[in-house]
């Protein structure tokens, strides 16, 4: 989202980088997938490099839609991305020295991957120099966050703990009946009502932290409101009761606190490697 902004909104700041790529000796791609609202796959495209001044820049070049998520047309995102910051693959040839991207298959497979493809494709321009030391990355950020997953799996209580969250998400951000409760509550105890965040099984650790606070602070709110439909005996009641009885446990609650003092950890070091 704050990429297609910024898309939007610096035309000419973009026509800046276009001459700055230009004039790089040396540049790097990074590119990641995303979705859009209405599910369309897109290829988000980013050029590192050094500036004259010898700092090491990472400007936006494009976000791309793409038919499919598979590695043909991944790469044919990335390059059409390029493009549209006059980076053809010819110029790509004598600049890359550097492919950042997460570890899918089809970035990553050795025989017919994305990265394997444009390095491929840049092999075949005669007269470059750099074909032979293009060093390819397995995002740095984004092995943190498998490495974090494998160690979730280790704790037995984390999966009941993560259905609580995982199940208050839609249960509190889709109906607007049960939002404007909540903030008809948390205007008579004169408190701020967070924003209630999703969990989902691979996420940046910064996103989890906002959600585990957001539930902290939320925390009185909710039960509030779940003692509340808690006795009807329709389905959302019956959901409002099991939530609130894991929510006031002395385990969830302590469990919470040590995710969010984990989280904060984590969330800093995240944030050093997406630098």
């Amino acid at each position: 989202m704050h990429a297609v902004i910024l898309l939007q909104a610096l035309p000419k700041t973009k026509n800046q980088w276009q001459q700055d790529f230009e004039n790089a000796r040396f540049i790097s791609i990074l590119s990641d997938g995303s979705t859009d609202k209405s599910v369309q796959e897109q290829e988000i495209v980013y050029v590192r490099y050094v500036d004259a001044s010898g700092h090491v820049c990472t400007k936006l070049a494009d976000i791309v839609a793409l038919d499919h998520g598979h590695s043909q047309d991944i790469k044919a995102g990335i390059s059409k991305g390029l493009e549209t910051v006059r980076m053809t693959e010819e110029v790509i040839s004598n600049k890359l020295i550097g492919i950042d991207t997460d570890g899918a298959s089809v970035n990553m497979g050795s025989k017919s991957g994305a990265v394997k493809l444009i390095i491929d494709n840049v092999k075949t321009y005669k007269g470059n120099a750099c074909q032979n030391y293009i060093t390819v990355v397995h995002c740095v950020a984004h092995n943190l966050e498998l490495a974090v997953c494998d160690a979730k799996k280790d704790c037995a209580y984390l999966k009941r703990f993560e259905e609580v969250l995982k199940g208050s998400f839609p249960f509190y951000y889709y109906p607007l009946k049960k939002r404007r409760e909540l903030f008809e509550i948390a205007n008579n105890l004169d408190q701020q009502l967070k924003h209630f965040g999703g969990i989902q099984q691979i996420r940046w650790v910064a996103s989890q932290n906002r959600a585990l606070k957001a539930l902290l602070d939320n925390l009185e709110i909710t039960c509030i409101h779940l003692e509340g439909i808690a006795h009807k005996s329709d389905e959302n009641g019956a959901k409002a009761k099991g939530y609130l009885n894991e929510l006031k446990t002395d385990r969830f609650l302590r469990f919470l606190n040590f995710l969010i003092d984990w989280t904060d950890l984590l969330s800093d070091l995240s944030k050093i490697f997406q630098v």
